[in-house]
Parts: C-alpha cells; structure tokens; sequence
C-alpha cells in the first residue's frame, strides 16, 4: 500500500509499509573505514557560539584612548580621507584634457544624390570623422599640478590640526574622567565609613550612650554623602560619553578603570 498526494505546490509522498523493500544484504550499502561511525561527530560550543575578543577595552590611559581615536573618530577619518584625495588629484591635474570625438554630415538632404533627406552616416553624401585632443596653453598644466600641490598642503595642514585639537580633547576629558573616578572611590570609602559609624552610634543609642540627636545627624550625613555619590556617578558616565564619542562608540560603551597618569 502506499498513498501519493500531488498537486500545485505539494511534494509527492509515497510511504511503504515496513519490509516492503526486503531485507537489504550485508555491505549493501558499503563499509565504512576502520574508526569510522555512521553518526555525525556533535559540534562543539566553540564551534557555535562566535569566541569572544581578549583584548581589554579602552580608557586606562589617554594614549590608548588616542591611539583608539586615531582609527575610528569619524571627524578625524573624513580629514584624513580629504588629504589622501587631495593627494590623488596631483597626477590628474598635469594630464592632457580628455580628447573628443566629433561627427558631421555633409549635404544631409541629400541634394546632389537626388535621394531624400538622411540622417545616418552611411545615406548621406559625406561623413567626417574626427578626434580632437585640446591642448592647453603653455604653463597650464605646470600650474594645475602645482595648484593641486598647494590644496595637498591645505589638507594636510587641515588634518593636523584637526588630529592635535582631537588628541588635546580626549586628554582634557580624560584628565576629568581619571579625578571622577578617584571621586567616586573616596566617596564610596567616606559612605563606607560613616555607615560603620552610623553602626557604633546606633548601638550605643540603644544603650544610652549616645543622644538620639547624635544619631539623627550621623545619618542625615549619610543621606549627604550618598546623594554626593550619586552626583559624581552621574558626572563620571557623562564623561566617558563624551570620550566614547570621541572614539566613535556607542556612548554605554565600557572603558577602562583609569590608571594613575604619569608624574
């Protein structure tokens, strides 16, 4: 028995009933090496998840966030992309104009043929060809190439400037996000301390060493020194933004704790 569905669209199935091919002798379907098994060896997590970079990201020190900036800020590539055309049209400049290739009919009306008026080359009574090569005049092209030559050194002077201005903002920025961060540790050990001491004052409250006002104020200075916290966290992600802004990430992009900077 087998059953077959067709039509648009539709694959033909034909299902047998079991053993209906018979018993299939040995080596019917070939051996296989020694140490070889039918089964597909099962893939490996390194084979199916990608492998993730070790390298470390930016920010422990202004020169690698420099040495990032100088490959991926848009500012400074869309700079350095202006020079090297410059560059490029130097040769461009010294060469001939491109030559034109001209066509005219002659006695299109075909009046002395008797014929009726053409259009094409081959039905008119004649048909000049020419190819004409301008030629500038004497010191054009000397002047173009060195015209070409002076905005290379516009662009070149132009991408400098734009590189040195970069270098100096993410040094500037840097310099802030390096004291932001050193902020935000001592913070953390100044909330850290007066916690503990909010601890020692509330034990003593409880055995009466120690004036409730006492106590009131220790953590109103804690409520203080928490909100200060939170401010310099805020400034701190503001200026790892901007510096990733500058490199041209995205402006979560995580950087490196800050190294102490070189005296």
């Amino acid at each position: 028995m087998f059953a077959l569905a067709t039509g648009p669209g539709l694959t033909t199935a034909l299902a047998l009933p079991p053993g209906a091919m018979g018993e299939l002798p040995p080596g019917a379907m070939g051996e296989l090496p020694p140490g070889v098994t039918g089964a597909l060896p099962p893939r490996t997590t390194d084979e199916i998840t990608p492998r993730a970079t070790d390298e470390p990201p930016p920010g422990a020190t202004a020169r690698s966030l420099i040495d990032h900036a100088r490959l991926a800020n848009p500012g400074f590539a869309a700079a350095r992309a202006e020079a090297d055309a410059a560059r490029e049209r130097v040769t461009p400049a010294g060469a001939l104009p491109d030559p034109r290739f001209e066509l005219e009919l002659m006695d299109a009306t075909n009046t002395m043929s008797g014929r009726s008026a053409a259009l094409l080359p081959g039905q008119v009574g004649e048909t000049r060809y020419r190819i004409v090569q301008p030629l500038p005049g004497w010191g054009k092209r000397e002047l173009a190439v060195q015209a070409a030559q002076a905005q290379v050194g516009q662009a070149e002077a132009m991408r400098d400037a734009a590189w040195v201005e970069l270098a100096a903002r993410i040094e500037a920025l840097w310099l802030r996000y390096h004291a932001a961060d050193r902020e935000r540790g001592l913070a953390r050990d100044a909330l850290a301390l007066l916690q503990g001491l909010e601890a020692l004052g509330l034990a003593r409250y409880e055995l009466g060493l120690l004036p409730q006002q006492a106590v009131l104020r220790m953590q109103r200075e804690i409520t203080a020194q928490r909100l200060a916290l939170v401010d310099i966290e805020q400034r701190r992600q503001g200026l790892a933004a901007g510096l990733n802004g500058l490199l041209g990430r995205a402006h979560d992009a995580p950087l490196a704790p800050p190294a102490d900077p070189d005296p």
